[in-house]
């Protein structure tokens, strides 16, 4: 029996005899084993409900906790209602035992006995009990207790199961990764390098699958540049800092693949500041990968067909992107080791074969190579040879440049892109014709150029690629790129 009063809970407050001592708490030991004890009985009352200490002990409380943890600052328990105790949660030792087959001795020949395999045999008050024997663990009554080594074991074999898991996978990659690359001819494609000579090599680098991953973002679609009928085309930085333009073909019929080496050897070649140059190649995957040198800010298409105020297209601008591309062609004709040409011509994919003509009436008109404006002149061809017969080429000379005032060379360029044109491919002019007949004309240009105080022009550089393969070679769709203030062709 315990009593608390108002001066017994100040000497609570006062720090003294902050502990179970009869002042406001009690305690009492439950005896062990060894007693006859079955039944304990717990009773917290106040006999006037709390009334005279309802202001620092508004409830009574019982509860059972180990000895160890028995708490401290009783006074903080007596202040707390019943709210608190209902979460309060203490430790407990329960000291047990399994009675009624005896000690362990006799207890081993009963079949009641539960120690599983591992264990041994304790003996305590009145009975006994099972405890897992060095070196194992685990629950002896319910199963038999595992050795820590067959523990540490399966654990070590299933680390050893993961590194040779990842070993084999990494083999197998790298063999389907040599596989791919001879079958993409990598062996010829070095043994061409070695014959083209050492500045060849240094010029074209053969890639690795993970750099290319690493600089896409894992070919990432936010890094997708475009989509053509050859492949799609990803914006990539290698580790070096250097943004590239990264070319994931479609699939290429083995049959394919001699002429593709072939073209990706010549290309890298190719040593002109007017073309996009090759950087290298990866053949470590199914298709193979070409990597091109990033030129940025858009495609001729778009500037000539969606102007902004910011950049307009002139008519010398126009007539100097002619000139250039006409030079770098013709270069691609006849001054590389090997002639090149193309079987395709539009703004968005600057491949060109002899005919130049249709971008020349791009440039002339400002239209798109397929007109949307009637099923009879949908064709940009005959729409402007109509013209041109009935004498009426001023009437669709691009409204941005025909108020330059410049009718004999819309004339003079508009005649060029006529003869271009030709259904018959003998009677078109050459590229160096070409060249020289709008270097003419450009020439009436010069002198304004070269006038002081006069800003310089804006120089416009022609790139070109070749056929097959590589006929798109950054973009089907974006392969005329402007440069701060300079063109160039891929």
């Amino acid at each position: 029996m315990t009593l608390c009063d108002e001066k017994q809970a100040k000497s609570f407050g006062l720090g003294k005899n902050n502990v179970c001592s009869g002042y406001g708490c009690c305690k009492a030991s439950i005896p062990d084993g060894n007693h006859e004890m079955t039944i304990l009985n717990i009773m917290a009352r106040s006999f006037d409900n709390h009334t005279y200490v309802q202001n620092f002990n508004p409830c009574s409380v019982a509860f059972v906790v180990a000895n160890d943890a028995m708490p401290t600052n009783i006074a903080d328990y007596l202040s707390q209602d019943v709210t608190y105790f209902e979460k309060l949660q203490l430790p407990v030792v329960y000291d047990w035992s399994i009675i009624g087959s005896g000690y362990c001795a006799t207890a081993k020949a009963d079949k009641d006995y539960i120690c599983k395999g591992n264990s041994e045999c304790l003996d305590v008050n009145r009975g006994y009990r099972c405890q897992c024997k060095p070196g194992y663990e685990g629950n002896p009554y319910l199963n038999d207790c595992q050795g820590l080594s067959v523990t540490l074991g399966l654990i070590l074999l299933f680390l050893v199961g993961c590194w040779l898991y990842k070993l084999v996978k990494r083999r197998q990659a790298i063999k389907q990764k040599a596989l791919y690359f001879e079958k993409n001819g990598g062996l010829l494609l070095q043994q061409q390098q070695m014959s083209l000579g050492q500045g060849v090599v240094e010029r074209t680098k053969i890639f690795t699958i993970a750099e290319l991953q690493k600089a896409t973002d894992q070919f990432s679609e936010d890094r997708i540049l475009g989509l053509g009928g050859h492949g799609t085309v990803y914006k990539g930085m290698l580790g070096e800092g250097k943004i590239v333009a990264v070319k994931k073909s479609k699939r290429l019929e083995e049959s394919e693949m001699r002429e593709f080496i072939n073209e990706v050897a010549i290309l890298s070649q190719i040593n002109n500041k007017n073309i996009v140059k090759l950087l290298g190649c990866c053949l470590e995957t199914e298709v193979p990968l070409l990597v091109f040198e990033f030129i940025p800010n858009g495609t001729l298409f778009h500037h000539i067909h969606y102007p902004s105020e910011e950049f307009s297209i002139t008519w010398k601008m126009r007539l100097q992107i002619a000139s250039d591309s006409a030079g770098a062609l013709a270069y691609l004709h006849h001054l590389s080791s090997i002639p090149i040409f193309h079987r395709e011509i539009k703004s968005s994919n600057i491949l060109l074969d002899e005919n130049f003509g249709v971008v020349l009436v791009e440039l002339l008109t400002g239209q798109k190579a397929i007109r949307a404006i009637s099923e009879q002149d949908r064709s940009l061809t005959s729409w402007f040879l109509s013209h041109m017969e009935n004498l009426r080429l001023l009437d669709i000379i691009d409204s941005l440049v025909l108020q330059e005032n410049c009718k004999e060379e819309f004339h003079t360029v508009a005649n060029l892109a006529k003869q271009c044109l030709n259904l018959d491919g003998k009677r078109r002019p050459s590229m160096k014709e070409v060249l020289l007949e709008i270097e003419a004309v450009l020439s009436f240009h010069l002198p304004q150029m070269n006038e002081p105080n006069s800003p310089k022009p804006d120089q416009v550089f022609v790139t070109g690629a070749i056929q097959g393969s590589l006929s798109d070679c950054a973009s089907s769709s974006s392969t005329f790129y402007l440069e701060s203030k300079s063109f160039k062709f891929c």
